[in-house]
């Protein structure tokens, strides 16, 4: 069985992003090394892993959009935005509700932490839409 656990997050400011995890996310912090490895638990089965950003390692990536999904319950989806927001995080996307496409019935937001990884937080405000996000992650 194959299971993501986490992901690895490079970026040039390696205390930033680790101030921004603790203080603006609140996330748990599973393990930090300082100037070297940090580790926050984002979800119950998935962690950011961050680490410096080596100049003499090639280009990590030429990819632009990676996002990482949150699904939380509906409530939560403002009260979300609402404190990132009051906390300064670069918010790429207020809340909105999809009325038409494949996401119709999903409620989300996009942010960007500082080292420039797009996380969203998303809930579904239909059955429909519900069946939709167990779908598409594998849990329906």
């Amino acid at each position: 069985m194959l299971r993501a656990n986490g992901i690895e997050h490079h970026v040039q400011d390696f205390e930033a992003e680790v101030r921004f995890f603790r203080e603006v996310l609140g996330c748990p912090e599973n393990a930090y090394v300082p100037n070297t490895v940090a580790a926050f638990k984002v979800a119950d089965n998935f962690t950011v892993i961050v680490l410096p950003r080596d100049p003499a390692h090639p280009p990590y990536t030429n990819l632009k959009g990676e996002t990482i999904d949150i699904s939380v319950d509906l409530p939560e989806v403002d009260a979300i935005y609402e404190r990132l927001k009051d906390k300064g995080a670069a918010i790429r996307q207020p809340p909105i509700t999809y009325t038409t496409g494949i996401a119709t019935g999903i409620r989300n937001f996009y942010f960007e932490t500082p080292g420039g990884l797009t996380i969203e937080y998303e809930a579904a405000t239909t059955e429909a839409a519900a069946q939709l996000l167990k779908q598409a992650f594998g849990q329906g």
